[in-house]
C-alpha cells in the first residue's frame, strides 16, 4: 500500500509475481494472498486470472468491510482503523446524552464521553463518527493520546481487571444530521448505519458506544451456521 500511495508502483503497473512477494516481504503464500485481498478491498489493485494483479488506483477507497463473530473481531476492527479523538468530557445521564439501556446502569455519577472520527488505515475520509460513554466506575482510564487503536473496553479490562461478558448490539438505518454531516464530509440527510453497542460485566453496563457510518463507506457482515451439524 505504501509503495502504491507513494507512486513507486504506478497505476497500470503489474505487481511482482507471488513468489517474488513472498521473498521480498518474508511472508507465507497465504499471507501474500491475504495482503492482496486487502488491497483489492481498498480499491487499490485488481486481479484477473491469467493476467495477474495490476495497480488500479493510487488512492485508497474509504470503505470498510467489517465481519463480526465475537469480541476479538471488535478488537481487530480497532487495530485496523485509526480513531482520532475530537473531545473528552464528563456528562450526566440525566442530560439525555448517554444512550443507556433500562437496566444495569449506574446513573449516580458522570460518564466519560469520548468523541472521535474513525478512518480506515491509509484512507482519508472517515468511515464513522463515534461517541463512547464509559461508566463512572471505570471512567478513570489511562491518559489517552490524540489517536486510539485499542478498544476502550480492552483499556477498562487492563486497568480494572474486569472482563466483558456480553455485548448487545443494535443496528439501525439512519439519516446523517447536520452536525454529523460536517464531520463525516457527507451531505446532511445522507443514508447511514447507526450502531449502538452496550458492554456488560455480568449485569453491569460499563460502556456504551454509538457509531454513525455513511452508507457508502461501510458494510457489516455476519454468517450463521447450523449448530451440531
Amino acid at each position: 500500500m505504501e509503495e502504491i500511495l507513494a507512486g513507486r508502483l504506478a497505476v497500470g503497473e503489474q505487481l511482482p509475481a507471488e513468489p517474488e512477494l513472498v521473498r521480498k516481504y518474508q511472508l507465507s503464500r497465504y499471507g501474500v494472498r491475504q495482503a492482496i485481498k486487502a488491497l483489492i478491498d481498498l480499491g487499490l489493485v485488481s486481479r484477473q486470472q491469467g493476467i495477474g494483479t495490476r495497480v488500479l488506483s493510487n488512492q485508497a477507497r474509504a470503505r470498510y468491510n467489517q465481519s463480526i463473530a465475537g469480541l476479538d473481531d471488535i478488537a481487530r476492527y480497532a487495530q485496523e482503523t485509526d480513531f482520532r479523538i475530537l473531545s473528552q468530557q464528563m456528562v450526566a445521564p440525566a442530560e439525555g446524552r448517554v444512550p443507556l439501556p433500562a437496566d444495569g446502569v449506574d446513573v449516580g455519577g458522570k460518564w466519560l464521553h469520548i468523541a472521535g472520527l474513525r478512518s480506515a488505515l491509509g484512507a482519508g475520509l472517515p468511515i464513522s463518527l463515534a461517541d463512547i460513554y464509559v461508566s463512572p466506575r471505570y471512567a478513570r482510564l489511562p491518559r489517552l493520546g490524540a489517536t486510539l487503536n485499542v478498544p476502550v473496553h480492552a483499556l477498562i479490562e487492563r486497568k480494572f481487571g474486569a472482563r466483558v461478558t456480553r455485548v448487545d448490539q443494535d443496528i439501525q438505518g439512519a439519516l446523517v444530521s447536520q452536525d454529523e454531516a460536517a464531520l463525516l464530509q457527507v451531505e446532511p440527510g445522507s443514508a447511514a448505519l447507526r450502531i449502538v453497542r452496550t458492554y456488560f460485566v455480568d449485569d453491569e453496563v460499563i460502556e456504551v458506544t454509538l457509531s454513525v457510518h455513511p452508507a457508502e463507506r461501510y458494510s457489516y457482515k455476519q454468517s450463521f451456521e447450523l449448530e451440531g451439524r
